[in-house]
């Protein structure tokens, strides 16, 4: 039910965020001209100890479902249900100045043999399964950069994929939960009028919505925030959705379809398309010390951003946060002097897939020949998807 974070450097598919494992440094200097740019990157390695909802809670979330279904007597409607909107979106009530904040770290594992063979809906392998016979079962979305910061802000929300009755829900557990464990997650279970059921796992306790079970919601309703609920290390949104009698359903639209979970899509075109989404940059930094670096339990992250600096040759970094980078993908770094010439340029060549990623690179004003005034630092990737930044020599 969760995924696996390998962050600060880069996230890979697995088992979410079980915590600290190892640290490899690598630097890396490139000449520009006459004057070396150095950028350096650190590996953070999580141990694969997820875990899904134990099945005694699982069990109690299902029968109390099936029971207020009945009980409401719920009618199924042949037409599908499409989910027309993601269920984790920017909370645009809450002041929020970057580019993106979650990603989508591991989709349903189509291929119900295990351990180890996996299959998601584009026959990768972002997805998991375990040795106990359990396949991922529905969709995981992590919040990240500065997840546990952004979760304490409500910068993000979770919201109704599809209109549709409440017919199970819980709150009041614990939410800043960094291991993996059997605990019972805060959540809400919503009925579509074709008979499928969305789950929405792991939410922030004391969010999740006040309607009372049989109540109806709107799509893009808000439902609660995200959290880290239940057996969870970090703060993500596990989106799962099953049919009337339970099997789990994958609501991406998919011609690979092995072990036999059902290939109809149910996303709206919109929010099918950002799955496999290209390389695209999250977040940038300009900062007067290296990026925070190790993952920490509940540790409100440094996110702070400098934008002006005095006329010391003071060192500074420019960090740049990046989701999905294939292995073909490359990533420019241009700096511009006040007058729009280039100051420095240089191309970092992936050579790997990263699910998620930061970079940072070391640069200093030369105080014999830099002028004052405002200069520019811009991410480019090869996808299309660029950010610029502003900073001033005071």
């Amino acid at each position: 039910m969760s995924s696996r974070f390998l962050e600060s450097y880069h996230f890979s598919y697995g088992l979410l965020l079980a915590l600290l494992a190892a640290f490899a440094w690598a630097e890396h200097t490139i000449l520009v001209g006459d004057e070396p740019l150095e950028f350096f990157g650190q590996e953070q390695s999580f141990d694969e100890l997820e875990r899904p909802v134990a099945a005694h809670i699982r069990d109690e979330i299902m029968r109390q479902t099936n029971e207020t279904i009945a009980r409401l007597g719920l009618k199924t409607k042949r037409a599908t249900t499409y989910l027309s909107h993601m269920p984790l979106v920017i909370n645009s009530a809450v002041s929020f100045t970057d580019y993106y904040m979650f990603l989508i770290t591991n989709y349903v594992d189509r291929n119900s043999a295990t351990p180890n063979q996996i299959r998601d809906y584009k026959c990768g392998t972002r997805s998991y399964d375990l040795s106990s016979g359990y396949n991922h079962q529905g969709i995981d979305m992590a919040i990240w950069p500065f997840y546990w910061k952004r979760t304490a802000n409500n910068n993000s929300k979770v919201v109704a994929a599809a209109a549709g009755t409440i017919v199970s829900k819980d709150d009041g557990h614990f939410d800043r939960e960094c291991a993996m464990n059997n605990n019972a997650p805060n959540y809400v279970a919503v009925r579509h009028g074709d008979g499928n059921v969305a789950y929405y796992y792991h939410l922030k306790s004391g969010t999740v919505t006040t309607k009372s079970v049989g109540s109806t919601v709107a799509a893009g309703e808000l439902l609660g925030y995200p959290g880290s609920s239940g057996s969870s290390t970090g703060p993500h949104l596990h989106f799962e959705l099953q049919n009337s009698v339970g099997q789990v359903l994958d609501p991406y639209a998919s011609d690979c379809n092995a072990g036999g979970v059902p290939s109809e899509g149910y996303w709206a075109a919109s929010a099918q398309a950002q799955g496999y989404r290209p390389g695209y940059i999250l977040a940038m930094r300009i900062r007067t010390t290296p990026p925070d670096a190790p993952y920490q339990c509940y540790a409100l992250e440094d996110d702070s951003d400098v934008t002006s600096f005095g006329y010391s040759n003071q060192n500074f970094y420019f960090v740049v946060y990046i989701a999905q980078a294939e292995a073909t993908d490359t990533l420019t770094l241009t700096i511009r002097r006040p007058n729009g010439s280039i100051r420095n340029q240089v191309t970092l060549n992936f050579g790997q897939y990263y699910a998620a990623s930061w970079w940072y690179w070391n640069w200093s004003f030369d105080t014999s020949s830099d002028p004052r005034g405002t200069y520019s630092v811009s991410f480019a990737l090869a996808t299309g998807n660029n950010w610029t930044k502003n900073f001033v020599r005071n």
